[in-house]
């Protein structure tokens, strides 16, 4: 990737592994009835097992969770066990785990007491405030637990590890408790990373590292566009507002998102640094949208992976003019261009994916209404459309416009993003995206779209986006392809797509005609000339190579390219010159 290798975390081996179940069982520190022990066993050995070992019998239980108003999706192992843990923790226990945070030095710019304070808020509920009467303990410890799972930034996370020596007398055993709370959460984290994906602190990102061959792996990073105000905090109220009370509670979470990727993000590259055989070239940056946790609904079936992105796509338009953000002004906006800027500056992402599913798809409320793969609003679409062109190296060129553009696929995952000019609709551009090389964009009929054309219209002129994308000829676009996603099996369809193209490209002939004589301030060579035929037969087997047919969301199936005859296209374009040139006679 270009950059220095980072250095080695060394928590996990140096510190955290001091508070193995083992090493607490045979030290003597600590004391806890049996079913508390037994429950430990088994949450470790669940963070232990390996999730693509098919033949432990701990892969199961080991991805199964439970839900949390204030943390979300936790693994049921550890949240039981944070739980039972947490019952036998007094309130004195807690006020000395406070007082003793508030006496480490701080990390960063942040002390102990800060820590403690963020820790309070970041609960979401008034658990771990003594004076509310309510148990403190079993709060502290599932946030203690919940702090090392999300990766919390280390400047805000909470933590013993490995300060246990400051404590004294009983409050080192509950120190050792804690510090196997980290312990296990750090290797749930690491497991969920290297599995179905890890939602971050803030719940605004999710990191997955997929394995896709023998010693290749996809690298995915899933950023969560804001959700939806509960219908009881918008009751009685409206106006920009209430907008803007929850563009700050997104802005915010995205942000504790975004400082919580570096560490785990560095530890994998760290990993993979160390084998020169293994292939991480593929780094993706999915945009989905987001859902409000305070309104999540657990169905009676219990949670459902939310891994996929590719998966049950439909055909989502969203015909409008590109909205026109004051990034300073738009909170929203500005927080997804930060948030961007650092996903890009850390893992340099050539892939970016749109996809329909919601965060946390499972919610009874979505599946009721049907809303679970409704998809993106028309603001979410466009905020992170238009947020893609910040995905630039800004580290070697001052000059923002001519930094070199990370993003070489797009997948718009079904959508269709439609802008109006004034001769009619067209694809929204992507003359800003100057690395991309291939593009993934949904086939459609007239029928199917608002706006009634289809997507061979999107190829009948030399200005629109499309044919600018695939500019033949030009030595930057020589590889760029284009896949239409279809929803059809079968070679009947196929080749009547195959003429309708022809037919397109045709238009697209004589468009290009008009233009080289604009350009050219007099006329160019006779559209009947023999050189106009061999550029248009050339030009046709070139596009035959650049436009390929794949089921949608059929992610690694059967490419099929849409193989242009060059003879039906120059009679379709001197059919058209013919016409043309009668009409402009008469």
């Amino acid at each position: 990737m270009g950059k220095p290798k980072p250095p080695r975390p060394e928590w996990l081996e140096q510190h955290l592994a001091r508070y193995r179940f083992d090493e607490l069982r045979n030290d003597g520190l600590v004391h806890l009835p049996r079913e508390v022990w037994k429950v430990m066993r088994h949450a470790e050995l669940c963070a232990l097992a390996n999730p693509a070992d098919s033949a432990s019998s701990y892969r199961a239980p080991a991805a199964e969770d439970d839900w949390h108003p204030a943390h979300g999706s936790l693994p049921r192992a550890a949240y039981q066990a944070a739980l039972q843990i947490g019952a036998l923790l007094k309130d004195k226990h807690v006020a000395g785990v406070r007082a003793h945070l508030a006496s480490v030095p701080g990390r960063g710019q942040d002390d102990g007491a800060a820590r403690w304070q963020g820790l309070v808020e970041r609960m979401s509920h008034p658990g771990l405030q003594l004076s509310s009467g309510q148990p403190a303990g079993p709060d502290l410890a599932v946030a203690w637990f919940a702090d090392t799972y999300r990766q919390t930034d280390p400047v805000r996370r909470v933590g013993i590890v490995p300060d246990l020596a400051a404590f004294e007398g009983r409050m080192r055993a509950v120190g050792a408790v804690l510090g196997w709370l980290e312990y296990v959460g750090e290797l749930f984290a690491h497991q969920r990373v290297r599995g179905r994906g890890l939602e971050l602190d803030g719940l605004a990102l999710r990191l997955n590292c997929a394995k896709t061959g023998p010693r290749a792996y996809c690298l995915k990073v899933t950023l969560f566009l804001w959700g939806e105000a509960p219908p009881a905090e918008r009751s009685g109220r409206s106006g920009p507002g209430v907008e803007v009370e929850v563009d700050a509670t997104w802005a915010a979470r995205l942000a504790r998102s975004v400082g919580a990727l570096r560490a785990p993000w560095a530890e994998l590259m760290w990993a993979f640094g160390e084998f020169d055989d293994v292939d991480c070239s593929r780094r993706r940056l999915v945009f989905r949208p987001g859902w409000d946790m305070r309104k999540v609904q657990v169905p009676t079936a219990g949670l459902v992976d939310d891994a996929g992105d590719t998966s049950a796509r439909v055909l989502v338009f969203r015909s409008f003019v590109m909205p026109s953000y004051d990034v300073e002004r738009d909170g929203r906006m500005h927080a997804l261009g930060q948030a961007v800027r650092a996903i890009a500056e850390l893992i340099e992402p050539p892939e970016v994916v749109f996809s329909s599913k919601r965060q946390f798809h499972w919610d009874a409320q979505l599946q009721r209404s049907g809303r679970r793969d409704a998809g993106m609003s028309l603001d979410q679409f466009g905020a992170a459309f238009q947020a893609c062109d910040d995905l630039r190296d800004y580290h070697f060129n001052l000059d923002d416009s001519h930094c070199a553009h990370y993003m070489k696929r797009l997948d718009l995952g079904g959508y269709v993003p439609l802008v109006e000019r004034s001769w009619g609709y067209d694809l929204a551009h992507l003359k800003n995206f100057d690395g991309l090389h291939e593009l993934y964009l949904a086939f459609f009929r007239p029928e199917d779209s608002p706006a009634g054309i289809g997507t061979v219209d999107l190829f009948r002129s030399p200005y629109q986006a499309v044919p600018g994308f695939l500019r033949l000829g030009w030595t930057e676009r020589e590889k760029s392809r284009l896949f239409l996603e279809t929803f059809w099996a079968g070679t009947a369809q196929h080749d009547a797509v195959t003429r309708a193209l022809e037919i397109a490209f045709a238009d697209w002939m004589v468009g290009e005609y008009a233009k080289k004589q604009a350009d050219a301030g007099e006329t160019v060579e006779d559209w009947k000339d023999k050189t106009w035929a061999n550029d248009v037969r050339r030009k046709a087997a070139a596009l035959s190579e650049k436009l390929l047919d794949v089921p949608m969301g059929g992610n690694g199936a059967k490419v099929a390219p849409f193989e242009l005859n060059g003879d039906n296209v120059y009679r379709a374009f001197v059919e058209k010159m013919a016409s043309t040139s009668e009409s402009s006679v008469s």
